[in-house]
Parts: C-alpha cells; sequence; structure tokens
C-alpha cells in the first residue's frame, strides 16, 4: 500500500512536467541499489522524504534501505547545509509519529489527510518549481510615520562610511602636503600613514622612517 501511494505520487508529479526517479522505475534486478541510492541523492535538485510511523521507526534504527538513505542525507546535510533540497511529506500518521530526528524540526508539507491533500499537493509542486508564493510589494509609509532614529555607525551603509573615510583622509593629506610645502615624490609610506592617521603634528620625514620613494 506504501509503494503504490509513493507511486501515484510520483506519477502525477511526472505528469505535471517534474521529472521524478523512483527505484521502482530506474533499476533493474542486478543492479546495486546502495550506488543507486548515493548518485540520485546526489545529483538531484530535491529529494522527496515521504514520512510515515514505520519509516521513522526504520530511520532511527538506522535498517535496510532506509537506514542507509538517512545516513547519506544527513552526511550531506551536514557538509552542504543544504536544508531545503530535503522536503518531508507527511503520508500517514501524525508529524511525531513519523518524523525522523534529523528532521523532526524541519517545516513539512501534510498530505496525509484526503480532505487537504490537494493543497499539500500543490505547494510540493510550487516548491520544486521554485513557485511558491512571494511577499506583496512594499509600499510607502503612512503619513505622519518616522523611522526609528538608529546610530550613526548603523544608519549608514558601510560602502558609504568607507567612501567618507576615504574623502576626508584625502583632503586631510592634501591640506598637510599644501600647509608644510611637502614634496610628495620624497614621502614614504610612513609619512603618508602619519598623515592619514591624523597624526601630522609629528615631522613627516623625520629619520625614524627613512623610507624614500613615491613607489614603495
Amino acid at each position: 500500500m506504501h509503494k503504490a501511494w509513493v507511486r501515484e505520487l510520483a506519477t502525477r508529479l511526472r505528469a505535471d512536467g517534474i521529472n521524478v526517479h523512483l527505484d521502482h522505475w530506474d533499476t533493474v534486478p542486478g543492479d546495486q541499489l546502495p550506488q543507486f541510492m548515493e548518485r540520485k541523492i546526489r545529483d538531484n535538485d530535491y529529494v522527496i522524504i515521504v514520512c510515515t510511523p514505520k519509516y521513522k521507526a526504520k530511520s532511527e534504527g538506522r535498517t535496510g534501505g532506509v537506514g542507509y538513505k538517512g545516513d547519506i542525507m544527513t552526511a550531506e546535510v551536514f557538509t552542504k547545509q543544504n536544508h531545503r533540497k530535503f522536503i518531508p511529506v507527511l503520508a500517514r500518521g501524525t508529524w511525531a509519529e513519523s518524523a525522523a530526528s534529523w528532521i523532526s524540526g524541519k517545516r513539512c508539507i501534510d498530505l496525509s489527510d484526503v480532505a487537504q491533500f490537494e493543497a499539500g499537493y500543490k505547494e510540493l509542486r510550487d516548491t520544486i518549481r521554485g513557485k511558491r508564493p512571494q511577499p506583496p510589494p512594499l509600499g510607502p509609509p503612512s503619513s505622519g510615520y518616522r523611522p526609528p532614529v538608529r546610530n550613526q555607525s548603523t544608519q549608514q551603509d558601510a560602502f558609504e562610511r568607507l567612501a567618507e573615510l576615504y574623502e576626508y583622509a584625502l583632503k586631510r593629506f592634501s591640506k598637510v602636503v599644501a600647509e608644510e610645502k611637502l614634496d610628495i615624490t620624497k614621502l614614504g609610506f610612513f609619512d603618508v600613514t602619519l598623515v592619514v592617521d591624523g597624526m601630522s603634528e609629528r615631522t613627516c620625514n623625520d629619520d625614524r622612517f627613512a623610507l624614500e620613494g613615491a613607489g614603495l
């Protein structure tokens, strides 16, 4: 009964243009099932996990193909952090009864209730197609609305602050060069650093900074 339910779901998804792979269709006697499972889990964009109380028992006990698949999926999630690739679908029982521990905190799609099946199926299909509902456009603020006052360091974008710092440093450097009539072709790296850092009161060509040449 469970295998028939899975085949019906896969058949309907394929009829809707989603290329579903199923071991019942894609393997023949003599094939290496572990290799097939590893390749399909690794290469496909999504993996649908059909959850039932029996699935949970086998997954938790790491028995049979279910246990092996669980090991592969948990390893991939751990190494790649691609949680959304694995979509849990509740086929029978409650979520607590049917979800293995490694997916118990994930949001699932409930296909266990006949009355709600169509809504759940649509959500599954739209998720795979990348056509989930998007938030509506953000409208203008209402009249009289004032944004909260924030600290200046968080109010400005980091790139804007960097640009401001650059402009300030450039102006200060140019001012000091003009005031002290410095020959910038003889300024070393440390000389420029002192000026930009706001330490121009120190002698720019101090012998302690004997690096010469603008190309340094």
